[in-house]
């Protein structure tokens, strides 16, 4: 065996880990919205509907806000689902 190849492949290996935790990091951040809505209330009997957004309880006043491609995952699903049996608004971007 030659000499200083396992630590070569260790070294290969240690990279390839690095990576994959890299990938998953950048994947969790990318989904995952800073300042999101955190509060469980009920959205006329909607229970945690309001978690699929970042913010907004779906009136014409204050529409649903989709900001992140997971938001928009969300809207498509849950429409998909049947969950607004009633009239929702929702609005591209936030308002700042």
């Amino acid at each position: 065996m030659k000499k200083g190849l396992i630590p070569r492949v260790i070294t290969i290996g240690l990279s390839a880990l690095a990576l994959s935790a890299s990938i998953v990091a950048f994947t969790i951040s990318w989904f995952t919205v800073p300042g999101g809505s955190t509060d469980k209330e009920t959205l006329d009997g909607e229970v945690g509907l309001r978690n699929y957004f970042y913010d907004g309880n779906g009136s014409e006043e204050k529409p649903f806000e989709i900001v992140s491609p997971i938001h928009f995952y969300n809207l498509t699903r849950l429409q998909n689902l049947g969950v607004f049996p009633q009239k929702k608004y929702f609005q591209i971007g936030h308002d700042f």
